[in-house]
């Protein structure tokens, strides 16, 4: 079983108006370089033990759309989503069919379903289907801080 892993908390500039960002890399495959930022989803990630805290966007924060890159294919069917603590999808950050192509560019994704939270967010990432046996993905949320 999995040691589980806390969130870190953001070490933001927060008297800064500035765009930050949380960047996440999911390897399904290879080794795997926790200290880098990656992230192994266990797959069927709507209960709490298989989601995996990537970070925490500040409250008062704005959203903005998220960038992905598949490196590595998936399986087809694989969905990853960001989402809360209480499992409310805050991201589709790779939709079902899209994990199976590869690109060389990075492509902006959805945009999420709030706009600025009303407190600190932590976020989490699942994976709808059963240990995904391959794939790589590059995800990084952007956010922004507006402090005058």
């Amino acid at each position: 079983m999995p040691v589980p892993r806390k969130v870190k908390p953001w070490r933001g500039f927060p008297s800064v108006n500035a765009v930050h960002g949380i960047r996440a890399r999911i390897r399904q495959s290879g080794t795997l370089q926790p200290g880098y930022g990656e992230y192994r989803l266990s797959g069927l990630g709507t209960t709490a033990a298989n989601r995996v805290p990537i970070g925490t966007v500040p409250a008062g924060a704005i959203l903005l759309p998220l960038f992905r890159k598949v490196e590595e294919a998936l399986t087809a069917t694989a969905t990853i989503t960001l989402v809360d603590a209480s499992n409310t999808t805050v991201y589709t950050a790779l939709a079902a069919g899209v994990g199976a192509n590869t690109s060389a560019d990075v492509v902006p994704e959805q945009t999420a379903a709030t706009s600025m939270p009303t407190a600190d967010l932590v976020l989490y990432a699942s994976l709808n289907v059963a240990l995904a046996p391959a794939g790589i993905v590059d995800i990084l949320v952007r956010f922004y801080m507006n402090k005058d």
